[in-house]
């Protein structure tokens, strides 16, 4: 068994970076306006030199960091496993300071027992009113009925969510609100990472069946029992 690590996480980041520009912009819902016959305008918010805190700088955490560079963003991050070749424009805080500081909060954690249910009342709660949360890791990272109530009373003023505790999503009290923008787990869903996945799978697969140690076994105790393949 093999791990094609990486392959997607440029996709990640571009629709990480999407959901950003359109809910501080607020694209979809003049979109929505417009077609309603109305000519209404919405203020919005510029993303030109805000904080971004970035939980989990792993590929994709750092490639959102990379593309926030373009906007002369101050980046924040936390992560208990920080790398030692991150990027000095990134600065380390803990999750508090991140969520006390910034104006866009982006979640690249993968889910486990210490992320599961990691922001919650509490944390919406320490996050700035004018703030915007991303989800475009796991569902279960996010408190969703902590998310609609705190989007409903105005704690903070917008959410972008690609990723739900239950998929699909077919109710959630969410879909009231017009502060926040959903998308179907489709961030990692490019031509370019579905190419990516194959190359790196079939691979993979050469790799095992000519006897050479795959690049990311997920299993390596198993490869001094592999044989390789006898061509016909």
């Amino acid at each position: 068994v093999c791990h094609t690590p990486g392959v997607n996480a440029q996709s990640v980041a571009d629709h990480t970076w999407a959901l950003i520009l359109n809910l501080m912009r607020r694209v979809t819902l003049q979109d929505q306006s417009i077609r309603r016959g109305e000519w209404r305008k919405i203020a919005s918010m510029e993303a030109w030199r805000k904080k971004l805190g970035i939980i989990g700088v792993g590929a994709i955490g750092r490639a959102v960091a990379v593309r926030a560079c373009g906007f002369e963003m101050d980046i924040l991050a936390c992560d208990p496993l920080w790398p030692a070749e991150l990027s000095r424009k990134i600065t380390r805080a803990t999750l508090d300071e991140l969520l006390h500081t910034a104006d866009i909060v982006s979640i690249h954690c993968p889910l486990t027992d210490r992320t599961r249910g990691l922001i919650g009342p509490v944390q919406l709660a320490r996050m700035k009113p004018t703030a915007i949360l991303i989800n475009t890791a796991r569902g279960q990272i996010v408190d969703e009925e902590a998310l609609a109530e705190a989007l409903r009373k105005g704690n903070i003023a917008g959410a972008a969510l690609d990723a739900f505790a239950r998929e699909p999503l077919f109710h959630s009290p969410l879909f009231s609100l017009t502060n926040v923008i959903l998308t179907p787990h489709t961030a990692w869903l490019s031509r370019e990472a579905v190419e990516a996945t194959v190359a790196e799978t079939i691979g993979a697969i050469r790799d095992v069946v000519s006897g050479r140690r795959p690049k990311h076994p997920a299993n390596p105790e198993v490869l001094d029992h592999v044989a390789p393949v006898r061509q016909a």
